[in-house]
């Protein structure tokens, strides 16, 4: 049975370099299992000053969860547009790679346009806070689907997709992830197996590496990694200076990958940070495009 109630959500700021995105909502929603705000279509009183591709971006929720979601501004191919998931690194939003806010979120935007002029159909989900009062991230840890949200999430925008009327061609559909995001991934592929079509692990590696001790997280780049043989294809990125997750991870997570016989690659950028590293955009949307 549907309920109709008035969600008011006034001044939203995204900070956009020296500018804001001041976003006044005054909509009416129905609280189905997903629940659409598209903010141009509706109801909508926006004042803008940055970031003219932001037009047509879509905020929904699907089982109380929230995302975004944008699709290319050219037509569609017969077959529909191929999709990207996009999860955020920890502490950020779903936002983060649209609002060019930050110093990781201006180069994930960045990433983000290009994907879009590539014709390439985005979404970016938002995380919770696995473990309270930690910081937002992903819950790579819990391996089973029943006990983990963002799997169940994962789940729904996949069958989201499938019954939508969008342009988006299911069988097309990557997961990208940066730091938190990029564990999330790893998760991902060996719960989802081939439902994803690849997986680009971009400063992360395999969450079954970490192992929390009495100093605090140490990851155990000697352990062998468990890789089913229907793991999607893969690409990781990893800068060789990354501080927080260290080249040896991404790494350790390749060669396992190679071991197990997986379609996987590796790109490094010499001193690279724990950062989107945008000198790579061109390279991963190739690899994307020839897994398609």
């Amino acid at each position: 049975m549907k309920c109709e109630k008035i969600i008011t959500l006034i001044l939203i700021f995204f900070t956009v370099s020296t500018s804001i995105i001041q976003i006044t909502i005054s909509i009416g929603i129905d609280t189905n299992v997903s629940d659409s705000i598209n903010i141009f279509n509706r109801k909508t009183n926006f004042i803008y000053e940055s970031l003219p591709w932001f037009f047509n971006v879509h905020f929904e929720f699907i089982n109380g969860r929230f995302f975004i979601w944008k699709q290319p501004e050219i037509d569609p191919p017969d077959e529909g547009f191929p999709a990207l998931i996009l999860l955020h690194g920890a502490v950020q939003h779903a936002w983060a790679w649209f609002s060019n806010s930050g110093k990781w979120g201006r180069e994930q935007t960045k990433f983000t346009e290009s994907a879009l002029d590539e014709g390439y159909f985005v979404i970016a989900l938002d995380s919770k806070r696995p473990v309270w009062p930690g910081p937002r991230a992903w819950d790579a840890f819990s391996k089973e689907i029943e006990n983990n949200e963002d799997l169940q999430l994962l789940d729904s925008i996949l069958n989201w997709l499938n019954n939508s009327n969008l342009n988006v061609n299911v069988s097309n559909v990557f997961c990208v992830g940066f730091s938190s995001g990029a564990f999330m991934c790893s998760r991902i592929g060996q719960t989802f197996g081939s439902k994803i079509k690849g997986l680009v692990i971009h400063s992360g590696a395999n969450v079954d590496t970490l192992e929390i001790t009495w100093k605090g997280p140490f990851f155990n780049i000697s352990k062998p990694l468990n890789i089913s043989a229907n793991h999607p294809p893969t690409l990781i990125v990893h800068g060789n200076k990354d501080s927080l997750v260290r080249i040896e991870c991404g790494l350790h997570l390749f060669n396992d990958l190679q071991r197990a016989g997986i379609d996987s690659e590796i790109l490094v950028l010499e001193n690279g940070e724990h950062i989107w590293l945008n000198e790579f955009t061109g390279n991963i949307l190739d690899w994307i495009d020839s897994h398609k």
